[in-house]
């Protein structure tokens, strides 16, 4: 069994304003995702889902790392949570923080994805 860890982002601009691991398959966590955000759950990812919704945009996944050992799920989760600056599932983010160079390539690639569109 392998896990993932993946990250949402708004077709607006692609930039990942949330990082998270699943334990099933991507496709699976963000089906989840989507459907605690049309049953109205509360907190700051599923009110930002819907505030994409409503600018009329939709959110997108990307998966960061696949064919993690279950065991280092957490590691790696936190490594690409620390890649990105104003992510909505970190507490007490740093206004001064930015996006690391690998971070940069991932949303260039999500943005490249999205010109093919």
């Amino acid at each position: 069994m392998s896990a993932y860890v993946y990250c949402l982002y708004s077709t607006e601009d692609g930039v990942p304003r949330y990082v998270g691991r699943a334990d099933e398959k991507v496709s699976y966590r963000f089906k989840q995702h989507i459907t605690a955000a049309l049953e109205k759950e509360s907190g700051a990812l599923y009110d930002w889902i819907r505030d994409v919704w409503r600018q009329g945009y939709d959110v997108g996944v990307f998966t960061l790392q696949e064919g993690i050992i279950p065991k280092d799920q957490v590691m790696f989760e936190q490594y690409w949570i620390d890649q990105f600056a104003g992510l909505l599932n970190v507490v007490g983010n740093r206004a001064d923080k930015t996006d690391s160079a690998v971070a940069q390539q991932v949303i260039a690639a999500i943005k490249d994805q999205l010109d093919r569109v």
